[in-house]
């Protein structure tokens, strides 16, 4: 299996972990099918801007993570974006989580970014948690379509003091 083709398995999985339960089958399965199949995300790896990075313990991957190196979902400059920071939920509740947010929080500090932002679906309370105790803080919202559905995605941000 191509590292590909293991992305676009490990976003179906992480993905249906996560939102399957508060979502329909039929919304889940058109998202899942445009947005995570190995075309669309042949062409996000090969977008200068975006990078991905597989959370790996002996030989098993555990997740993964998905930068932007220039935020897009945000008017503001030089921010890193996470858009995409995913476990198996095997994986979840062990401290991999904060070694996704160490790693991005690093590269966006090597990268000399001001903070870093991200987006959070309004009724995952689990992850909202998760980003306060990272630091982050609520600064607006945006539409995000799953399927037929629209939802809100909180907009969070992560400043680094200078």
């Amino acid at each position: 299996m191509t590292d590909v083709e293991e992305l676009s398995q490990m976003s179906v999985q992480t993905f249906s972990e996560t939102f399957a339960k508060d979502n329909t089958k039929e919304n889940m399965k058109s998202f899942l099918d445009n947005s995570y199949n190995v075309q669309v995300l042949s062409e996000e790896l090969k977008n200068s801007n975006s990078k991905f990075y597989f959370l790996v313990d002996n030989d098993k991957k555990m997740g993964y993570l998905k930068i932007k190196l220039e935020a897009d979902m945000i008017e503001q400059k030089n921010i890193l974006e996470i858009e995409r920071i995913y476990l198996l939920k095997e994986y979840q509740n062990h401290g991999f989580g904060g070694s996704l947010m160490k790693y991005a929080q690093d590269a966006a500090i090597d990268l000399h970014r001001d903070g870093i932002c991200l987006g959070v679906w309004e009724n995952n309370f689990k992850a909202q948690r998760f980003y306060k105790r990272q630091g982050f803080k609520k600064i607006g919202a945006h539409d995000f379509n799953l399927g037929s559905d629209r939802q809100t995605d909180y907009i969070l941000i992560k400043k680094f003091t200078q």
